[in-house]
Parts: structure tokens; sequence; C-alpha cells
């Protein structure tokens, strides 16, 4: 993702955008992760920002950061459907079944526009629900049911 116009970004911070996208795109995901750490007092009610966040601290594999600003962006815009998506990868690697399989659900029950990778992740999900827990299994099965076979 390059840095191309994004919304809300005041001028006299494109420079440091720039380079958290430069960091970024080099594999430097701490030093990107600080730079727009450093101006977050200005930027706390922009959902982009946050997802920006949450992606570099997910591709830095600090999934706790990761699903904290995943989920301040979708708290911000709850359809945002890359937002959504990060939110469950990161819950998921946390080992958060429920609130990763709720989060697909939120999203899936709230949008009608469902997504495919919201609807692949469910399947592959249920594709593999031998891996999971009595009580995940039943909520997997259950949102799998609710989106597939209605």
């Amino acid at each position: 993702m390059q840095n191309k116009g994004v919304k809300g970004i005041k001028k006299e911070d494109k420079l440091l955008f720039d380079k958290f996208f430069k960091l970024k795109n080099e594999g430097n995901y701490i030093e990107a992760f600080k730079i727009l750490y450093n101006v977050r007092d200005k930027y706390q009610a922009y959902y982009l920002f946050w997802f920006l966040l949450g992606t570099v601290s997910y591709l830095d594999e600090n999934y706790e950061e990761s699903a904290n600003c995943f989920n301040k962006a979708v708290s911000l815009n709850p359809s945002h459907k890359l937002s959504s998506l990060g939110f469950f990868h990161s819950l998921f690697e946390l080992g958060k079944i429920h609130s990763a399989i709720n989060e697909i659900r939120r999203y899936l029950l709230n949008n009608s526009s469902a997504t495919k990778e919201h609807k692949s992740s469910l399947a592959e999900l249920y594709e593999n629900i031998k891996d999971f827990s009595t009580s995940e299994r039943k909520l997997i099965e259950n949102s799998y049911n609710t989106f597939f076979k209605n």
C-alpha cells in the first residue's frame, strides 16, 4: 500500500506518512509503527490510522497490539473489510477463537455485501473443525450453517 493521498492526513505530517510507508515496505515494521504511534493523538478518530498501525503490528507478529489497533479501526468504521479481517486474524493468532469467529459473524451479519474473504475464512475453519474444542466447533458449525446453508 502506498501513500496516495490518504484521507485525513494533515499537510505537516505527509512526510511522516511517506516515511511510514517506506519503512513498512522495507519490512521495518517496528520503526514504521513508532512513527505513526508518535502522532496518534492527532489521528485517534481515523479508522485508517488504526488500520495502518494494526497492519504493521500484525506483520511484526505483535498480535496483541494488532488486535487492539484493528479493534479501534472496526469501532470507528464497522464496515471496513480489511480492518475486520485483520481483527479476525489477530484474534485467531492469539488463540481467541470465539472472539475471532464472532468478528466474522459481526461483519457478515451487518454487511449485506458479504465478502468472499470473510466467507472463505469461515469455510476454512469449518474444513478444519476437528482441530477445535467442542464449544468452538459448535460456534463454527452454527456460523457456517448461518452463512452457507441459508
